[in-house]
């Protein structure tokens, strides 16, 4: 991944919710630039700080809420989807026909949860 992703993706936040304090990264995230980045807009996140480790109670509590939204709410729904729909154990052996079993599977997910919406949608308009 590239780095400036968490860039692109604190303009897409912007742009969809408003403005964001506080932004949760997976490890792959925390590069010097994307700390760089964090800090000159002034955003909490749930990064590992460098060098000695701070001693503020309301620092550590907010970064343990951070990683807890996280993993609940990102990682919580990828690992429902692969145990529902089949993709444990993905029966691929290029990444080209991995991405498509994965592909497929968020795909039908997603698709499950429009058609879960619709009947709602047409009894509110009714």
């Amino acid at each position: 991944m590239k780095v400036q992703e968490l860039r692109l993706l604190s303009i897409r936040i912007k742009i969809i919710f408003g403005e964001c304090t506080h932004q949760a990264a997976d490890r792959i995230y925390r590069t010097n630039v994307n700390r760089r980045f964090c800090s000159s807009k002034q955003l909490q996140t749930n990064f590992v700080l460098k060098g000695k480790t701070s001693k503020d109670k309301n620092l550590k509590l907010m970064k343990t809420i951070l990683n807890k939204e996280r993993s609940t709410r990102v990682e919580g729904s990828f690992v429902t989807e692969k145990e529902h729909y089949g993709l444990k154990r993905i029966r691929a052996r290029s990444p080209e026909t991995q991405n498509v079993w994965l592909f497929f599977g968020i795909f039908t997910a997603n698709a499950v949860r429009l058609a879960k919406r619709i009947p709602k949608e047409i009894k509110l308009a009714a």
